[in-house]
């Protein structure tokens, strides 16, 4: 199991999240990509990415993202 893991619980489910899956140079290239993308939809999928590295929980990320399926 990674050291960075966090337990969020919905009802009777649990969900784990793992933070930081994402390798340093993974991290530095998706923030370059972040910053100069044009295209906001993108963008933000981008953001996902590196927010859930981060630890957030799926349900926050798509309630502080306008993500669609």
């Amino acid at each position: 199991m990674p050291t960075h893991c966090n337990v969020i619980s919905y009802g009777k489910k649990i969900t784990r999240m793992h933070a930081k899956f994402l390798t340093v140079e993974e991290r530095k290239d998706l923030r370059k990509m972040h910053h100069g993308e044009k295209n906001r939809r993108v963008a933000d999928r981008i953001k996902a990415f590196l927010i859930a590295d981060s630890g957030w929980s799926y349900r926050d990320i798509a309630e502080a993202l306008p993500l669609d399926n």
